[in-house]
């Protein structure tokens, strides 16, 4: 199965002022764009002046880049062609920010009908706290796989 990973507004911008082990949540990311090369990485940001945290340069691969103006990658954005365009049935969902634009993300890419799935250590909370599997258990709709 065909599937992309969804880098969804990590941009210095909202990172610069979290006051934990960031390093370590970027190198999750990181690692996941680096090694899942099966995947087509695709990085969304709401920031026209964006900054990508060095993790652009891990992506071996193409990728693309694309300015969303609201919450869900999907609205007003080419995103749901592109993907058909590459027979993607899977996307994996991470970055910022679990109550806005992973949530909003999550629940436009099942109404597309993909399958869907969040690695909860590769997303943050609004409070900027890393997810667990426990807080977001029951949180997204139940068509959305947790990965652990």
């Amino acid at each position: 199965m065909n599937t992309g990973l969804l880098v969804v507004d990590v941009t210095m911008a909202y990172l610069q002022d979290f006051h934990f082990d960031l390093h370590s949540w970027l190198w999750g990311i990181a690692s996941r764009v680096k090694f899942n090369t099966d995947a087509d990485v695709f990085f969304f940001y709401d920031d026209m002046e964006y900054e990508f945290p060095n993790i652009i340069e891990f992506v071996a691969r193409p990728y693309h880049c694309q300015y969303k103006s609201d919450f869900d990658a999907f609205d007003g954005t080419n995103l749901d062609k592109m993907l058909q365009a590459r027979g993607i049935e899977e996307v994996e969902v991470c970055g910022l920010f679990t109550e806005w634009c992973i949530d909003a993300t999550v629940k436009s890419a099942i109404n597309h009908g993909y399958k869907v799935c969040v690695n909860p250590d590769l997303i943050l909370s609004e409070n900027g706290c890393p997810e667990t599997t426990e807080s977001c258990s029951g949180y997204f709709p139940k068509e959305c796989r947790l990965k652990i």
